[in-house]
């Protein structure tokens, strides 16, 4: 059970702005302008390989670069396409910047949770992008801080991501008088089991998967409260008052 918390982070991508369907509209505008034809199960090609992509730069194996020359490259090979995979990346990314569509019950969560705990988003990616969409969505607002992996000198798993969050929040704190925050203290909220859960349990947070695929599955045990809807949320900290 958690106690209550008093701080949160809360992952960006499918935990409050849907990146699969962003990432879907980005792809087909991507695809216009190279005057290509996605085929109709471009999702089941990309997402394995967008997800492994993603998995090998939270271990340390690739860059944020690296990803970028190669990930579309390996997706319009794998769907027999013959475009140009970096000049597509450009593209998919230059259009995911303008893509914030909500995960459903986004908005009403942060606002329950923006009235009684101060919050940060912790998100892997270009911090450009992930701030704009985050303003273009109107969810900035609703956040203290906006921690993302590029302006922070590492990615979430890493210990490094969560020491760069919790100097510059202590610093503030230590501004207005206030006592240190420490790990035990905040709760993480986010989708991804490897990047999310394992990345903040093993720092000392607690926990909460959000699971955004429906997946359930061992990653369910791992977390210390596990839900499949984001209104569930609001029940458990009350619940944890």
């Amino acid at each position: 059970m958690l106690k209550k918390p008093q701080f949160i982070f809360i992952d960006i991508d499918n935990t409050l702005l849907d990146f699969d369907k962003c990432s879907m509209a980005s792809a087909r505008l991507a695809a216009a302008s190279q005057g290509l034809t996605l085929p109709d199960n471009i999702w089941q090609i990309f997402k394995p390989i967008n997800d492994d992509f993603w998995q090998r730069l939270e271990r340390g194996e690739i860059t944020i670069d690296q990803l970028h020359q190669q990930r579309w490259n390996v997706v319009l090979q794998a769907a027999g396409l013959s475009g140009d995979g970096l000049l597509f990346e450009h593209d998919f990314r230059t259009a995911l910047k303008d893509q914030h569509i909500e995960v459903e019950g986004a908005r009403d969560l942060l606002v329950y949770l923006s009235a009684r705990y101060p919050l940060a988003a912790a998100s892997n990616g270009p911090s450009a992008q992930q701030i704009k969409r985050l303003s273009d969505a109107d969810l900035a607002p609703y956040f203290s801080y906006v921690f993302v992996s590029e302006d922070m000198g590492a990615n979430k798993p890493s210990a490094a991501f969560f020491d760069a969050c919790f100097e510059t929040v202590n610093a503030d704190r230590q501004k207005r008088g206030q006592k240190a925050l420490a790990p035990e203290d905040t709760l993480m909220i986010g989708d991804s089991i490897t990047a999310d859960i394992r990345g903040a349990r093993s720092y000392g947070m607690a926990t909460l998967w959000y699971d955004h695929d429906k997946a359930a599955g061992p990653g369910r045990m791992e977390a210390d409260e596990y839900v499949r809807d984001l209104g569930q949320i609001q029940k458990i900290l009350q619940f944890n008052k």
